[in-house]
């Protein structure tokens, strides 16, 4: 199970630009964020600059509270 977050100012190739089949033609216009189950815990990583296509930020042992996921220096929550 995981979870990617994305800005509201984010894009997406094929959608936002063409398509290139390539990490290479990836950009990034706002923070993201992916969580996912870590055995018994759960883990993640985000960029820490806007125009970052890979993840910059690692957590380890996150625990989930509610609609949140909490470490020792990161809370990420999830509402719609």
């Amino acid at each position: 199970m995981s979870t990617n977050i994305q800005g509201p100012k984010q894009v997406f190739a094929g959608i936002d630009y063409p398509d290139t089949h390539s990490g290479a033609g990836e950009m990034s216009k706002d923070y993201w964020a992916a969580v996912y189950k870590d055995g018994d815990s759960w883990a993640g990583y985000s960029n820490s600059d806007i125009e970052a296509t890979h993840g910059d930020e690692r957590w380890e042992d996150l625990r989930r509270e509610g609609a949140c996921y909490v470490g020792k220096d990161v809370k990420v929550c999830l509402w719609h």
